[in-house]
C-alpha cells in the first residue's frame, strides 16, 4: 500500500487524494507523505523496520539548523536524513532546553 502511495505522491497527488484512493485514514497518509518528502521512497517503503541510529553530532547539527538557523523541519529532515519528525522535534526541544 505504501508503494502505491509513493507512486501517487510522485504524480503530485496530495495526501487527502491518496487516502481516498487507498481507503486509508488521511492522518496516516499525511505521515507517509511527510516521510516520503523528507527522505524518499525507499524510506517510506522501509517503514516499520528498525529505525536508523543517529550519532550525537548528527542530532545536534539537525537541531541547531532548526532552532538556531531557522531551517524548516522538512528541509532539515531531507538535509540530515532524518526519517521521523518526532525524533527531530525531540532533538529541537532538548536543544532549546539544554543548549
Amino acid at each position: 500500500m505504501r508503494e502505491r502511495a509513493a507512486d501517487l505522491f510522485a504524480q503530485g497527488r496530495g495526501y487527502v487524494s491518496v487516502a481516498r484512493v487507498l481507503g486509508v485514514p488521511a492522518k496516516a497518509v499525511r505521515r507517509w507523505r511527510r516521510r516520503y518528502r523528507a527522505v524518499g521512497r525507499e524510506s517510506l517503503l522501509g517503514m516499520g523496520e528498525t529505525p536508523g541510529k543517529y550519532g550525537f553530532e548528527a542530532r545536534l547539527a539537525a537541531a541547531r539548523a532548526v532552532v538556531g538557523d531557522g531551517m524548516a523541519k522538512p528541509e532539515a529532515m531531507r538535509g540530515f536524513g532524518v526519517a521521523n519528525m518526532a525524533s527531530l522535534d525531540n532533538w529541537c526541544r532538548l536543544c532549546r532546553g539544554e543548549g
